[in-house]
């Protein structure tokens, strides 16, 4: 019973951490709307960046309804488009070889931190559940 205690008070932490910071790294990106466009990189990432709360809302609730393995499956394809898609941009604006994407490389580099974060919190609850108990 404590460990569902554990696994509440996670969601919770998780579900307002992600809810506190994804319109912080969102504003950052939309900011650097001009260097994504002039260096042709996708205008889709603030989309997806809207996905990472739903990561923790999904592991908080579909364990109960579909089992803890899909449950992570869904919360990990919350983080994957993001976390690609912010690579991806990075990777252009480092080999771009000028000063003016510095706060766009910024930009992906917070966008690629948020998505990690979420997949290092699928990875701790697909331990967590496979080790301590199924929910």
């Amino acid at each position: 019973m404590l460990y569902m205690l554990g696994f509440l008070l996670g969601f919770l932490l998780g579900f307002l951490g992600f809810l506190f910071f994804t319109p912080k790294i969102i504003k950052s990106v939309i900011a650097q709307k001009e260097i994504y466009r002039e260096f042709n990189q996708s205008q889709l990432l603030p989309f997806f960046l809207l996905l990472l709360p739903a990561g923790p809302l999904a592991l908080g609730i579909f364990p109960y309804i579909i089992g803890w393995v899909p449950a992570a499956a869904v919360a990990a394809a919350c983080y994957l488009p993001a976390l690609l898609l912010s690579r991806r941009h990075i990777a252009a604006f480092d080999h771009s070889g000028t000063s003016r994407t510095v706060g766009a490389l910024d930009s992906a580099h917070m966008a690629f931190g948020g998505a990690l974060a979420g997949l290092i919190y699928v990875g701790v609850f697909v331990t967590l559940s496979a080790t301590i108990g199924r929910l």
